[in-house]
Parts: C-alpha cells; structure tokens; sequence
C-alpha cells in the first residue's frame, strides 16, 4: 500500500511508479554505462537513484554507494565523503583502511562526522588526485561490481568555480576541469566494475556550458526524469486515498492535474497532504471542487506552500548569481504577467534594456534561457517561452506581478 511521505525523497513502500525509469536505469547500470539524471526541480532524481540502489542491495548483485556532495567544496571534500559512505562494505572498508593508513584503530567507533574529519586528515590538497585514485581501485576490486552514486555534483562545481562570488577565475576553472578530468579518467579506466551516476538539484550541463568545460563530462550519457503524466498523478492519488480511507472523485483528480499542469511528484503530493488534512479535520470521507478551489489558493499558493516554491527562486539565485538571477526574475515575471509566455519581441525589448554592450546582452540572455529551460520553468515552442508548470506560474505571478510591467512599455 503506498504511504505518504514527509521527507525529500522515498523508497520501500512510499516510492510510487517509475517503473520504466527503473528499468532504463537498470539496464544501464549492467551494460556498464555512466549516467547524467537530469531533472527539473522535486521531480524524485534522489528517490528514483535511492529506490534503485536499495533494489541492487537486496538482490545482492552490487555493491551500492549513495554520496551526497552539497556540502562539499574541494576535491578532497569530495574523496573522503566517497570513502565515508564505503563504510558499509565491509571488505571494501577494510581495504580502504588498509590503503589509505594513517588511521587510527579506534577508527570503527567514530560516528560518521567525526570519521569524515579523521579522513580529511589523511586526503589533502596535495594528495588527493592519488587518494582518489586509491579510492577507485578499491571499490573496481570489490567482490561484486560497485553502483556509485554522486548527487549534488553540480552544487559542489558550481562552489568550486564561483568561489561564492559568482566570479569563474581562470585558476576556479582550472581547479574544477581538474576534478571533472580525474572523475572522467577514474569513470575509463575502472568502467567495467564501477557504475557512476551523477544527479542534482541543479543542471551540471548549463554550468559547465558557460565553463567551457562541457566535454569533462561526456562519458556520462544523459536520462531525463520527466514529470508524472496526469494518468500517472491520477493513479498515485488515487493509491494514497484508499490506504488512508478518503474519497477523490474522478472531477476532484482532473482539477489537481489541471491546476498543476506538470504532474512535478512533490506537488502532487504536496496538494494530496493539504486534501487529507482538511478532509480530517472536517471529518468529511469525500473531497469536492471546493476544496480543491481553497487548498490550491490557501495552501499551495499561501503561507504552506511558501518555503517549497520559493525554494525555486533561492536556488536560481545561487546558480545564476545577482546579476543573471535579476535577467531570470524579469523573463519570469514577465511571461508570469502575459498569460504564462513570453515571446521572442519581448525578449529583444529586454535585452535593450540592459546596461551591458550587445554582445553581452546577447550572451546573458541566451544562458538565463538555457538554465530556465533545463531547469523546467519554461519550454520554448512556435517563437515564444511558456512556463511549464501551472503552479509555478501562478505563485510567480502572485508573488512577483505587481512590481512589473511588459518590457516593450519601459524606458
């Protein structure tokens, strides 16, 4: 029975369809090919990669290693987060030790920050690419082949070549390239034992397009998660309505799809949870029209749905900076306040209003409009930009409309 879940990814009995995603992404872990998941926002890359990896466990055929990177800034970060999580391989840890050395005996008592801090003393700046290294070996000599995932690889370059000032040095760009080519080299030569699949909450591909470092990661063959279908939503809020005992009527099903109009998981069951609240808290078996009409306005796009939506807003303004952000900000309100769209005159008109040269212009519009399409806000077709989710679009207007005007009306 599926149940609902409260965290930021899933799995077990909360993890809910993806059967063919499973499947491609199986299928591509024993030919042996490294994997690019791309995704919008909340589209379930964590839960699907976790949900895999749990599956490989249990059957016993490899050895799973999920690494998180977000907190990551330097290649060496990097490495002893990866020789962390290999704790729960026995033999592989026991090599890893073995290899690495320097580490005391009591090693096996820390908890896992404080062993990240034990290891960080034996990787540095000097030896990590040769840590590294090490570190690849050991997982290709496991008794059984190793699936390595890495989320967050992204979040970490991006850190690496923006220094936190979104300024990319020649010496930040020369650091990341380094990191990328040593996970490329370490991807070649150990392929036949090592799977790698790179996931995150921001697209890795726009940032390394503007790097000029696109290339480090061509050994990695892309699979996009796209959105639920509405037959899809249907299904999974029709699941979690009978394991909780409530009633959504087919209308009550096409209105949330109809709302949402991108079946993003995490909104799905998002709106579910605010229909189950209610209809508790009223005692009342079966959701209406009505309620669907006050939890979209109330909740969704009210104080409950805040921290997710503008979850969107922050991380665009980390990924692009102030001043790629503001471009974003604009194109969005924009598009927000003329019906969900933007066309390409708009989009010169904006472009005339910036202070930079034309050129530049040019540049910083074109590579705001490839991270908002990668990154799922909107969908370019027949000459203009749409946004793609109803829900975004909604929340971006209601929090952004009343301060602008359309381009080709300013001065």
């Amino acid at each position: 029975m599926l149940r609902q879940s409260g965290g930021n990814w899933v799995a077990g009995n909360r993890f809910f369809g993806r059967v063919a995603e499973l499947g491609s992404l199986q299928e591509r872990v024993n030919q042996r090919r490294h994997t690019l998941l791309t995704a919008q926002r909340r589209m379930g890359k964590t839960s699907l990669i976790r949900e895999l990896l749990r599956r490989l466990d249990a059957r016993g055929d490899y050895s799973p290693i999920f690494v998180d990177l977000e907190g990551t800034r330097t290649p060496e970060d990097a490495i002893a987060e990866i020789g962390v999580r290999c704790r729960g391989l026995r033999s592989t840890w026991q090599n890893l030790l073995h290899r690495f050395g320097g580490l005391s005996d009591q090693v096996e008592e820390l908890g896992v920050s404080d062993l990240r801090i034990r290891l960080r003393t034996v990787v540095n700046s000097q030896n990590w690419m040769k840590r590294g290294d090490q570190l690849f070996e050991i997982l290709a000599a496991g008794s059984k082949p190793a699936v390595l995932a890495i989320d967050e690889l992204a979040l970490m370059v991006a850190g690496m070549l923006n220094g936190g000032e979104f300024a990319s040095t020649p010496t930040r760009k020369n650091a990341a390239g380094q990191f990328l080519s040593w996970l490329r080299k370490n991807g070649q030569e150990h392929r036949d034992r090592v799977s790698i699949i790179i996931s995150g909450s921001i697209g890795l591909q726009p940032l390394l397009e503007q790097a000029g470092l696109s290339s480090l990661v061509s050994i990695f063959s892309p699979l996009k998660l796209e959105a639920w279908t509405a037959d899809e939503a249907r299904s999974c809020l029709k699941e979690l309505a009978a394991t909780d005992g409530i009633s959504l009527p087919q209308p009550v099903l096409d209105d949330i799809c109809r709302r949402l109009r991108c079946c993003v998981p995490h909104h799905v069951q998002e709106f579910y949870f605010h229909i189950f609240e209610e209809l508790q808290r009223t005692g009342t078996p079966v959701a209406t029209a009505e309620h669907v009409e006050r939890i979209y306005r109330d909740e969704m796009l009210g104080m409950s749905g805040q921290a997710a939506l503008h979850h969107y807003e922050a991380r665009l303004a980390s990924d692009l900076g102030p001043e790629r952000y503001w471009i974003a900000r604009e194109l969005l309100t924009e598009a927000a306040i003329n019906g969900g769209k933007i066309d390409i005159d708009s989009i010169t008109a904006f472009k005339s209003l910036l202070k930079l040269d034309p050129i530049g212009a040019e540049e910083s519009v074109r590579q705001v409009l490839r991270v908002l399409e990668h990154d799922g806000y909107l969908a370019y077709q027949d000459g203009e930009y749409r946004y793609v989710s109803g829900l975004l679009e909604d929340w971006w207007r209601k929090s952004h409309g009343r301060s602008s005007g359309p381009s080709r009306g300013r001065s």
